[in-house]
């Protein structure tokens, strides 16, 4: 079918108009297209990142029963820890007490004219410094020691005379 229009030329939308008019309506179905387009875009990010948060909450739940459990578990390590401690404080004090029985062994082994200046009791060994008048009396010591069975390992630090005061010896035993 032919357009007939039957309108004055002069009373007629001129061909820019017209132009403007379609280019005007391209534009708007475009801006109306990208409106939807980044509307469903923003849906699309709520939902995703809804689903997230709830993710990163079910997270958190999760860590804090994880830490809730690991604080027990820190207790009961510090309960365990204080205890293995008292029990090493009282193996020590049973083995200062053996080794004071040790040195009441080494004492019944003394001469008359030896006699302990100093005692020095160390976690692996005892320092035992001793005095004498007598070099009888510190060879009868040593033939006693070594018979008696008091000790396992016995080192001689360092054995001096002293016009003074007589024979200085210093013992490591353990």
């Amino acid at each position: 079918m032919n357009n007939i229009n039957l309108l004055p030329v002069a009373v007629g939308v001129k061909t820019a108009t017209v132009k403007v008019v379609a280019f005007l309506k391209k534009v708007s179905i475009i801006i109306t297209a990208l409106f939807l387009c980044l509307g469903l875009a923003a849906l699309v990010y709520f939902f995703i990142a809804s689903r997230q948060l709830a993710n990163i909450k079910a997270g958190e739940k999760n860590l804090k029963t994880t830490l809730s459990s690991l604080e027990e578990t820190e207790q009961q390590y510090v309960l365990v820890k204080d205890r293995v401690t008292k029990v090493k404080k009282i193996i020590d004090e049973k083995t200062v007490e053996e080794k004071l029985t040790g040195l009441e062994k080494l004492r019944a082994l003394l001469p008359a004219g030896l006699t302990i200046s100093e005692v020095e009791i160390k976690e692996d060994k005892t320092e035992v410094s001793l005095v004498g008048t007598s070099s009888r009396d510190a060879v009868s010591f040593f033939a006693s020691l070594l018979v008696g069975g008091v000790y396992e390992k016995i080192t001689l630090k360092s054995f001096g005379f002293n016009p003074e005061s007589g024979f200085l010896i210093t013992l490591e035993v353990s």
